[in-house]
């Protein structure tokens, strides 16, 4: 501070005379200006030079401030000064393309690197290190080839520069001809950097055993070469041994830092040890980074955990670590998850409060909340002013329309992304497949279906032969559904076989659906899916011996039935029913208005649809069983405490039933309500008595 000082008063001293002071003077300032980092005095400095036409003897006075410049990326006062400099030597063009690689400025440093009239060695390393830095590690290694077409032999930070483009364009044929140069040269030796950058070339290029080979074969281990190999492990889907050598990695006495920390987080909710993740975490020492969290948040989110997920947002915002892009985009996917909407909006508004709320990963965050809460409106309101759009921004509109029951729209708005020249990914095409599945659209399913390797290249995968299975079964195509099945270039999966014995549960047909059931029966036996379908079945057809061995097995076999529950968010509270629920607080109010409700639109035309009740039981019990669904009591309560023009939100973890449909149908009309249910399939839009869906579900 007392250097900084004094360097400034002798500033205003030579710059208070206004005279040309000797060179030597100008010399000692200057480096006394690069010594302390002060490109603020430097520029005092450099302005009265200019203003009393000092001219130095050589280039040394002009080169030192252009190196402070290029360090501290004053792009306008660096070219100003090589503008005007009399005479330029390779250090003068060496700084210019530090300036430039610092800057991220592409162009100039590829078009300086071309107009040099004389280079050096640490003209190509900073040339190759700027365009691999700034994501151009193809041209990264063109210059390679050229320094050593020229004769000029690579340094250590060549190397390292060389092998951080191969690993980017997983190039491993030019990575292993570089580390071939590397060993015939001698140049590897216990250079740390050089083995690191190594092991992650390998990695990078898919080679595990290689990089864990040469990881063995290191003389010298550091932090970043146990990252580099923990990492590998886990990008490689090997997560148990990601933790194996971080646990290694800790008996050696090695410190871990939060890089290191991170993977291993990500490697125990990978293995499904969240119990450990959580352990680990709040055992890190000091003040956590946004990587530790966010990889917390992440986890738990994809751990179907989200609450704790938006927990820990909440304890990092306390700890005073300011989020990023991708913090703030993981927790609005989270509130996602639970189609949270309040929650949402509040990270909407933190998004805009921190200026991130434009950026591609938070935007396409917030177009999936928004669908996923029903209000395709406010998703439009995002994603009609992005300045730029990827695929991954399209897919969330275009799935969210589909979601929501506006299927021409979906299909609309991808042939709008086709004319973009977008490519498509085959998240794309689930999603306009889904979109013909929910509109029925038979002909144009299967023409996108056909398009996705005629046209775009991409090979169909087993979800998208799922909703190919779903629409042509439902249309009444079963045979075709069946020969694709057949056709198909893989073995059929759960999922495969879920499609069917949901399509044959539509339609009625035992004779396949005892086929599918039978064949999910030996893949999860302890699944109760196919079991509780297949007895639906059987019910439906009042096979009731053939039912008691469904449920017989199901026994035998401890087979647990999952719960059927809806819930609501109402002032930030989650409100959560089972079907004839007595544990809710307001449970007498609830009933009392159910039943008011009920008798209300009888009068009006509805009849209670006993027929999806399927156990062998009266009509009395049956009609009992039906007016107290989950749904039902949600959809009650809302009505209870929501404003009349507030929209009813209700979330659902199965298939609405035909019931409970028709019921949200005769409330809307009944009562004006707009009502959004989310079940297990798609979004229902309730409005004047129609559905969004059209009865097709």
């Amino acid at each position: 501070m007392r250097a900084r000082s004094s360097l400034r008063q002798s500033i205003d001293a030579i710059c208070s005379l206004g005279q040309l002071a000797p060179e030597s003077t100008y010399t000692s300032l200057v480096l006394n200006c690069v010594r302390a980092n002060d490109v603020e005095q430097a520029s005092r400095l450099h302005a009265h030079m200019e203003s009393c036409s000092f001219q130095p003897s050589d280039t040394y006075i002009h080169n030192r401030l252009l190196h402070l410049y290029a360090k501290s990326a004053e792009a306008k006062e660096a070219r100003r000064l090589f503008d005007k400099m009399p005479s330029r030597d390779v250090f003068s063009w060496n700084a210019m393309l530090s300036l430039f690689a610092k800057c991220g400025d592409h162009d100039d440093l590829w078009a300086t690197f071309n107009v040099m009239p004389f280079r050096d060695s640490i003209s190509y390393n900073t040339v190759i290190a700027g365009l691999t830095d700034n994501g151009f590690p193809k041209k990264g290694l063109d210059v390679f080839a050229l320094m050593l077409e020229h004769g000029y032999g690579p340094t250590d930070h060549t190397y390292v520069s060389a092998l951080r483009s191969c690993s980017m364009l997983s190039c491993l044929t030019q990575g292993k001809q570089i580390h071939g140069r590397m060993v015939l040269s001698g140049s590897l030796g216990t250079n740390a950097f050089l083995w690191n950058a190594l092991i992650n070339m390998y990695a990078k290029c898919g080679e595990t055993g290689n990089a864990r080979w040469l990881f063995d074969k290191a003389p010298v281990k550091n932090v970043v070469s146990w990252n580099s190999m923990i990492s590998a492990y886990l990008e490689g889907g090997l997560p148990e041994m990601s933790i194996e050598l971080f646990n290694e990695m800790k008996l050696g006495g090695l410190t871990p830092d939060q890089v290191t920390t991170s993977n291993a987080l990500n490697a125990y909710f990978e293995t499904r040890r969240v119990n450990e993740a959580r352990n680990l975490f709040c055992d890190i020492k000091g003040k956590k980074d946004k990587i530790c969290w966010t990889t917390m948040i992440v986890g738990y989110s994809q751990s179907g955990m989200e609450e704790d997920a938006l927990l820990v947002f909440h304890q990092m915002l306390l700890d005073d670590t300011r989020p990023d892009s991708f913090t703030i985009s993981a927790v609005i996917s989270a509130c996602a998850k639970m189609a949270s909407l309040h929650r949402g909006q509040g990270l909407h508004s933190k998004a805009i409060l921190i200026g991130v709320n434009d950026n591609l990963l938070v935007s396409s965050a917030l177009i999936d909340l928004y669908c996923k809460c029903g209000i395709i409106p406010d998703a439009r309101l995002v994603f009609d002013p992005m300045p730029f759009r990827n695929v991954v921004s399209w897919n969330a509109m275009i799935r969210g329309y589909a979601q929501n029951g506006q299927n021409q729209k979906a299909l609309s708005l991808y042939e709008n992304m086709a004319q973009s020249k977008l490519k498509p990914d085959s998240w794309t095409f689930l999603a306009v497949l889904s979109s013909c599945l929910h509109a029925n659209l038979i002909e144009e399913g299967q023409k996108y279906f056909d398009s996705m390797r005629g046209k775009h290249g991409i090979v169909p995968t087993l979800d998208h032969y799922s909703c190919m299975i779903h629409l042509l079964g439902r249309s009444g195509k079963l045979d075709k559904a069946l020969d694709l099945i057949e056709e198909m270039p893989y073995e059929p999966n759960s999922l495969i076989w879920s499609s069917l014995l949901s399509v044959c549960s539509m339609k009625g047909d035992i004779e396949h659906g005892e086929i599918a059931a039978r064949k999910l029966f030996e893949m999860d036996p302890l699944e109760a899916g196919p079991y509780i379908m297949l007895s639906n079945m059987y019910a439906g057809h009042s096979r009731w011996d053939d039912v008691a061995s469904v449920r017989s097995l199901m026994s035998s076999r401890n087979v647990k039935k999952f719960a059927a529950y809806s819930w609501v968010e109402l002032d930030n509270k989650v409100h959560k029913f089972v079907s004839e629920d007595q544990a809710h607080p307001e449970r007498e109010q609830i009933y009392m208005k159910l039943h008011g409700l009920i008798r209300k639109l009888q009068e009006e035309g509805y009849a209670p649809n006993t027929g999806t009740v399927l156990h062998n039981i009266g009509e009395a019990e049956k009609l009992s069983s039906i007016c107290y669904h989950s749904e039902k009591l949600a959809l009650v309560y809302s009505l209870m405490k929501l404003p009349s023009e507030v929209p009813i939100r209700i979330l659902k973890n199965i298939r609405v039933c035909a019931d409970c449909h028709l019921f949200m149908k005769y409330t809307s009309n009944s009562l004006g309500r707009y009502i959004i249910l989310r079940d297990a399939t798609r979004y229902h839009h309730f409005i004047g008595g129609e559905c969004s869906c059209k009865d097709f579900w």
